[in-house]
């Protein structure tokens, strides 16, 4: 398969749209340097940052410390800067000050900047220390009962970066994922699709997490329900036969009575996932959707079709047919899709693409 070549081809796709560069522009190397960061002597690497808004990391690392709130909460976000790994020295003042809120309410922007700045620190951190998880944990048990939704919000999407130890939290997030009432969908939506990777037992798939999942396939919100199934589809890959079965029986049930076609989309698919294999009564029905004329509902089964890989060729005609479609969001769809499938038939499409718009 020529992916590389596939991949060329869509460089230079979108670098012919780009305005043709003036060629009798002075050739001297611009003098003007930033002054936040250093040269590095090896080649090819990116320059170390030196210096966030005149302040270096040291200055913003003890401002995080400052009697003022909004320079905490400056420092919080300058520190993330500097790149993951200088980042993370910082982990440790950033968790003092959040751990304050145990015992006097700290400043809810304070808060919910520190807590980004650590979700950020620890994506990006490799083999982080236990205790600075430990202590993230203790304080994100804290902020997923607090009365102010984003800190609830902050919390749930900081929840994967923390691992396997996340899972010490379940309890706290089984009881967002079924909160109605005054709290929005969008927490429920958050701790649905927590629940895909810490559901997760020793043994396999969680089965009180799974009747969870069931459940939250009637929430009222289409996305909450679609969240649902794309951690239905992570909690699969642990789950025994007969949990499976539940799963299966549930999802065709959606298929009957949903009234919503993300979610019958969606559905489709994660039977798929289930069954582990595309089969042309889940396939079919999403190729169809890619020619509705809602434009909503075609772009999120082109896009879906990227997921069936090789096995969801009976998809490439019309995809081929949409890489033409003057709305670029639905070409650009297809191409990707096609790509994941590893078609060689998209090559002479783009190649043509490139021509029309070189003549232009």
């Amino acid at each position: 398969m020529r992916h590389g070549m596939v991949g060329l081809l869509l460089a230079l796709l979108f670098i012919s749209a780009a305005p043709a560069q003036d060629k009798k522009k002075d050739k001297e190397p611009d003098k003007k340097k930033d002054l936040g960061k250093k040269e590095d002597p090896k080649s090819g690497t990116p320059p170390e940052i030196s210096e966030i808004l005149g302040k270096s990391f040291r200055e913003w690392q003890k401002e995080i410390h400052s009697p003022d709130p909004s320079k905490r909460e400056a420092a919080m976000k300058a520190v993330v800067q500097f790149g993951p790994d200088r980042a993370y020295d910082a982990v440790g003042d950033i968790l003092q000050e959040l751990e304050k809120h145990n015992k006097t309410p700290i400043d809810l922007a304070a808060r919910v900047n520190g807590t980004m700045a650590l979700n950020t620190i620890f994506k990006f951190k490799k083999d982080p220390d236990p205790k600075h998880i430990q202590r993230t944990i203790a304080i994100y048990r804290v902020f997923l009962k607090d009365e102010q939704v984003i800190m609830k919000m902050r919390a749930l999407q900081g929840l994967f970066y923390l691992g396997p130890a996340c899972r010490e939290l379940l309890p706290e997030v089984r009881t967002l994922a079924a909160a109605k009432g005054s709290l929005t969908w969008e927490i429920r939506k958050e701790a649905v699709q927590a629940l895909g990777f810490m559901g997760f037992t020793e043994t396999g798939a969680n089965p009180v997490v799974i009747g969870d999942l069931v459940r939250a396939l009637d929430d009222t919100s289409y996305q909450v329900r679609v969240a649902a199934m794309f951690a239905i589809a992570q909690i699969s890959n642990g789950s025994t036969l007969e949990q499976k079965g539940q799963l299966a029986a549930k999802l065709n049930s959606v298929l009957k009575d949903e009234p919503d076609m993300h979610v019958i989309i969606t559905a489709h698919l994660t039977l798929m996932t289930l069954e582990k294999k595309v089969s042309a009564n889940h396939l079919n029905p999403i190729i169809k959707q890619a020619r509705s004329k809602d434009p909503s509902i075609r772009l999120v089964a082109i896009q879906s079709l990227a997921m069936t890989g090789k096995d969801g060729k009976a998809a490439v005609p019309m995809l081929l047919e949409t890489i033409s479609d003057p709305e670029v969001t639905f070409a650009v769809a297809a191409i990707n899709s096609l790509v994941s499938m590893e078609v060689d038939e998209v090559i002479p499409h783009l190649k043509k693409i490139m021509a029309d718009k070189a003549a232009n």
